[in-house]
Parts: C-alpha cells; structure tokens; sequence
C-alpha cells in the first residue's frame, strides 16, 4: 500500500478481529498519492454499537502514518445513509470541499499527522 505511491493502488481487505482472534468484519481500502481510501467498512450485526468500528478506524489510521507514511484517510460514504455518515463525523471527518464521490457516495477526509502515543482498542487489524 505505502504513502509512496503515486498511482492508485490495489483494493486491500483488512480484516478486524476480535478479543477471541475470530474475523468479525473487514475494510476494504487503497492507498495513492499518500492518501488511504476506505472503500469499504463492515462489521458483524452483532459486534456493532459497541465502539469496535471506531477503534477499528483508529487502529488502522496509526498503522497508517507509522507503516505507509500516510498523511490523511478519505472514506466513501452513502449518500442516503445518515449513520454512515455520522459515523464518520464523530470521528473528526468532514465532507470533501469538491463535490467527490462515486455513484451513490460522497467522500469525507481526515489529515492524519503522526501521534507518538500508542493506540489502544479492544480489536486488532490485520
């Protein structure tokens, strides 16, 4: 993946995994132009509303500065899905000045910078 790419990337899925190292959802994401892009977020219903999404977002915005050298993450958004986009507010996400999207979504984007402190969740990456 890797902030040194100039090109878009590949499509990666990273999974998210829970406290019993099972896979309970996954993301979908590319990395250009120092840029990560989430295509794609879900969870299992039943491990939703429990803040695993957030931490989830969190652990892969660190491993993206600390490992890619990733300066901000753009995620795609349903246009008519208001909790998504919520979601993705109370994260400290906001709406693309440019009127970009794909289709059916709209693009909202975070500057990342590094954060010397660990981050700590109840899931992991991988």
């Amino acid at each position: 993946m890797g902030g040194q790419d100039q090109g878009a990337g590949e499509v990666e899925r990273i999974a998210i995994i829970g406290q019993t190292d099972e896979e309970i959802g996954f993301m979908k994401v590319v990395g250009h132009d120092g840029w990560l892009d989430v295509r794609w977020i879900e969870l299992a219903a039943e491990h939703r509303r429990r803040g695993l999404g957030v931490d989830s977002v969190r652990l892969l915005e660190a491993e993206a500065v600390e490992r890619w050298g990733v300066r901000g993450v753009r995620a795609r958004v349903p246009r008519d899905v208001g909790l998504a986009l919520y979601f993705w507010l109370r994260l400290g996400y906001r709406p693309e000045s440019e009127a970009v999207g794909e289709g059916d979504t709209m693009a909202v984007v975070r500057a990342l910078t590094p954060d010397p402190s660990p981050v700590r969740g109840r899931g992991a990456i991988c």
